[in-house]
């Protein structure tokens, strides 16, 4: 990755005090660090509170549901670290996308103003030292990095689950889930939503605990395929599918 491009990046766009903000990521290599430079920079331009979900660790849908309901929708957007839409970092597999106030990515307009902010930029604003912030820390923990730039750690779930829970009759999905011989084919696409499938089909709707893993890698032209009895695990180069039986 290009020296100092978490730097320009996330100092960019602020030409306006931006009060609170969500930093999040798919948990690709790099995600933690990247997360504790981004924070020090945000910090540095005065942004009030940044909100952290535990571990990091988040996905995008959940990202949107946050900026919309936290705190009555008060954030005004969120820094999600994926390389889904603009990949960057030297093997093009790490991103910095940015949702605006409704949840929603940047538009094409939002974007160019940010990239020809950038081309002006002589200089950015961070935090020197200090600790990092402990992204396993419980929810609801809270670093102060300035007098008046604050980190709260943030559960991952809860706004993401109230925005399902809006949208369909979770009593009606648990006696569905139930009937007899009712299956669910479910594929995470190297994201972040293996911990939001566990705790919707698993804690929210009950479906069984155990998991059968079927993994198809393709090397040359050679098809291999291996079963396991365990539950979702993340593979950047192999196509994961696990049924709920």
């Amino acid at each position: 990755m290009g020296a100092h491009f978490l730097m320009r990046t996330c100092s960019r766009g602020y030409t306006y005090v931006v009060c609170s903000i969500i930093v999040a990521g798919d948990g690709r290599y790099f995600n933690a660090e990247a997360i504790q430079t981004i924070c020090r920079v945000l910090a540095g331009n005065g942004v009030a509170n940044i909100w952290i979900p535990q571990g990091g660790i988040m996905s995008t849908p959940a990202v949107s549901a946050v900026i919309r309901r936290r705190e009555g929708g008060k954030a005004q957007g969120g820094i999600v670290l994926t390389a889904s839409h603009n990949p960057g970092g030297p093997g093009e597999d790490f991103g910095i996308k940015y949702n605006e106030g409704l949840g929603q990515p940047a538009g094409e307009e939002f974007t160019e103003a940010l990239y020809e902010r950038s081309l002006e930029l002589s200089s950015y604003k961070t935090l020197e030292g200090g600790d990092d912030i402990d992204l396993s820390a419980p929810a609801g923990t809270t670093y102060e990095l300035t007098s008046s730039s604050t980190v709260t750690i943030i559960d991952q779930f809860d706004c993401y689950l109230d925005a399902l829970k809006d949208s369909f009759d979770f009593d009606k999905l648990r006696e569905f889930a139930k009937r007899e011989g009712f299956s669910l084919l479910y594929d995470g696409m190297h994201g972040a939503g293996g911990p939001f499938a566990r705790r919707v089909f698993i804690e929210e709707l009950g479906l069984p605990e155990v998991r059968q893993i079927v993994m198809i890698l393709l090397i040359s032209s050679r098809l291999f395929i291996w079963n396991s009895a365990a539950y979702l695990q993340y593979f950047h180069w192999v196509h994961v599918a696990s049924f709920v039986q």
